[in-house]
């Protein structure tokens, strides 16, 4: 079986409570790599037993060191397109957490480096996998319910509940840029 080289940009609370786990759970996943500024975040890592055969706190220096199947993209949202182009020209496949980036623009081009360079980028859109849209998509599309007119979608949390957030950026508008449009709402878009 291929083993993956998995290398993580941002060790914040995404990254410890899905992504890492996720990858440390599966038998085909090396954890090769982490990036992150923040010591504690990174110290934080090692406490929980999720080691990484390297640790940077530049994703850049990461990048240009490590040959990488794939890239977590864990940061504050302002720096989503930064990471996500970096970690494409690089040559890795990118997960790449929601919202996609702060501009269309930025999009845009996350899209079309991923295609010249023939690596894939995924959006962590976790909704996507939940029993019950997977069910009313399959009965959409076996036609067993009509035409969608109207979609009324419906689900919340309190935010960075304490314990969950392991920096302040979310509170940060300039780096988060939307509050509970861009942490939310881009769940329900999705869905739709």
């Amino acid at each position: 079986m291929k083993k993956f080289r998995i290398g993580v940009i941002g060790c914040g609370a995404i990254a410890q409570g899905c992504h890492i786990p996720g990858y440390m759970a599966a038998d085909n996943c090396i954890l090769a790599a982490v990036a992150d500024p923040e010591d504690r975040c990174l110290k934080m890592l090692r406490d929980q037993k999720m080691i990484f055969e390297h640790e940077y706190h530049d994703y850049r220096e990461m990048l240009a060191k490590e040959k990488l199947d794939m890239v977590s993209v864990c940061v504050p949202n302002k720096f989503h397109a930064e990471c996500a182009l970096a970690a494409i020209e690089a040559g890795a496949d990118v997960l790449l957490e929601k919202p996609m980036t702060l501009k269309l623009e930025d999009a845009v081009a996350v899209k079309e480096a991923a295609a010249k360079k023939g690596v894939r980028v995924m959006i962590g859109f976790s909704h996507r996998f939940n029993e019950l849209n997977i069910a009313a998509k399959k009965a959409l599309d076996e036609g067993k319910i009509g035409k969608p007119y109207m979609i009324r979608v419906r689900f919340a949390h309190t935010g960075p509940f304490p314990g969950w957030a392991k920096t302040d950026w979310f509170y940060n508008p300039e780096i988060a840029g939307g509050g509970a449009l861009l942490d939310m709402a881009v769940h329900a878009f999705d869905i739709i």
